[in-house]
């Protein structure tokens, strides 16, 4: 101990001191809760949205961020789970999906949200090119074109 500290002072330095990791890491964890909620990545499971679980396995999954105002994105891959879109960052108002051919893709999971629409959804890919028109709550619209290749083979599910 130093000669000018009581025992109590040590104790309160060492609480603040606590308080302030705990602080810090309540940052880190939000910081890191809100990256995973946009842009393109490849994030460890759980993925979750709106408080909807879509991806919980090992396998992790790949997402698109379709929720801006890009008017076109292509995806060439598929992950194990099928492919990742969010399509909002808000749980009031999500977006609309339709996939076209309506044969060529299926939904596996998705985020339902306030107003009914989607936040986030997986998707499972039955044909290799098929394209997944989302329709946001502001009226814009992002065409997703899917072209999984020629050796493209649907996963059994």
């Amino acid at each position: 101990m130093r000669p000018h500290s009581s025992p109590r002072a040590l104790t309160l330095r060492q609480m603040r001191s606590q308080a302030h990791l705990a602080t810090a890491g309540l940052a880190v964890s939000l910081i890191v809760s809100a990256c995973a909620a946009s842009g393109s990545f490849s994030g460890s499971p759980p993925w979750v949205v709106c408080g909807n679980t879509l991806v919980d396995s090992a396998a992790g999954e790949s997402v698109e961020d379709v929720s801006g105002r890009q008017s076109s994105i292509t995806v060439s891959s598929v992950s194990v789970v099928g492919i990742g879109l969010l399509t909002s960052h808000d749980c009031r108002h999500g977006a609309t999906l339709t996939i076209e051919p309506n044969t060529a893709a299926t939904v596996l999971r998705a985020a339902t949200v306030i107003d009914h629409t989607t936040a986030a959804a997986i998707i499972d890919p039955k044909q290799a090119v098929f394209d997944v028109i989302v329709r946001h709550a502001d009226g814009t619209i992002t065409r997703v074109h899917v072209d999984l290749g020629p050796d493209f083979t649907p996963t059994p599910r």
